[in-house]
């Protein structure tokens, strides 16, 4: 799954399994590398769609309420990841959350309420 998304920026085989074998290790899905899509719950889902978002190093990446499903632990592990990853490729996250926990790592945070800016 995290591979597909390499095809495009990575031609060769093996390079595309470490890279993605790497990303999935790093939001703590090391073991779970070789198991199917259908046989993840929903966080792990959550998360092997995360290591494909950055897995091309985008320049902006939207994220909606990116730690839904998953567990406190896991949620706190994909925001250090993703934050790392974005200040290391020196990109924009982008996040729409109502969790002020996922805010807390935010460098900038603006509070809508009713369509409209209360907080900036």
């Amino acid at each position: 799954n995290v591979e597909l998304a390499l095809f495009p920026t990575c031609r060769e085989p093996r390079q595309r399994f470490l890279k993605s074998r790497k990303l999935l290790q790093e939001v703590g899905l090391g073991e779970r590398l070789f198991v199917q899509a259908t046989d993840l719950s929903g966080g792990e889902r959550q998360r092997v769609a995360f290591c494909r978002s950055i897995a091309n190093h985008p320049r902006l990446l939207l994220a909606d309420e990116p730690t839904g499903n998953l567990d406190r632990a896991s949620s706190q592990r994909l925001l250090s990841t993703l934050t790392d990853h974005m200040q290391t490729q020196r990109a924009t996250l982008v996040v729409a959350t109502h969790d002020d926990d996922v805010a807390r790592f935010c460098s900038r945070i603006i509070r809508l309420e009713d369509g409209k800016v209360v907080d900036s």
